[in-house]
């Protein structure tokens, strides 16, 4: 188990840590601005930064504030930012947040597609309390072939749940538990089983 030491003295080589605990919590948001630490820091990686805007307003609103970063390091520290479904709109809000400068910033986008993944977008006809419309995935698995991995975003935590339930129902007893969610405030266990599982 590592301690608050442990990170002071610089035991681990990168840090995990989220939004909430940069900015919010008084030790570690005091230590990020201590001289002496942050000449440690390489970099400052913020990976699935679509959720700076997607998240920022609403859900997790320190996501909307990691621009404040940029006060706590020196200035010559670079910022990493990451994600595989940035729209150019999302794009744009997230460089806004970030306060990135335009002529110092570098932009790569390799694409998102990938042989193993097929995005499929549909319109639900009464938006999110629709959840028929999710019935599709199931398609398969209910004539007798396999269950297909798959992964569907909602934009909130109820919601998540209630997609969870709602495919459930339509799908036979013994494979219920092969449907599952996640979100952030679920245990660490019940994460860890449900990313285990999937």
């Amino acid at each position: 188990m590592s301690t608050p030491q442990d990170i002071e003295s610089r035991r681990f080589q990168v840090l995990f840590t989220s939004p909430e605990m940069c900015l919010r919590h008084p030790k570690f948001s005091q230590l990020l601005r201590s001289p002496n630490f942050a000449k440690y820091i390489l970099s400052i990686v913020v990976d699935e930064a679509h959720c700076i805007s997607e998240w920022g307003e609403t859900f997790r609103k320190d996501y909307a504030e990691l621009g404040r970063l940029r006060s706590y390091v020196p200035t010559h520290i670079p910022f990493l930012v990451t994600s595989a479904t940035m729209t150019p709109a999302v794009l744009l809000d997230v460089q806004n947040k970030l306060e990135f400068v335009t002529s110092n910033t570098f932009i790569i986008n390799l694409g998102n597609d990938r042989p193993n993944i097929t995005p499929i977008i549909a319109r639900m006809a009464g938006a999110a309390s629709n959840l028929t419309a999710l019935d599709f995935v199931l398609d398969e698995a209910r004539s007798g072939n396999p269950l297909k991995r798959t992964i569907i975003f909602f934009n909130s935590r109820e919601l998540a749940y209630k997609g969870c339930q709602h495919l459930r129902e339509f799908i036979s007893p013994g494979m219920t538990h092969k449907i599952n969610f996640i979100h952030a405030l679920r245990s660490t266990r019940a994460k860890r089983k449900v990313m285990r599982d999937f």
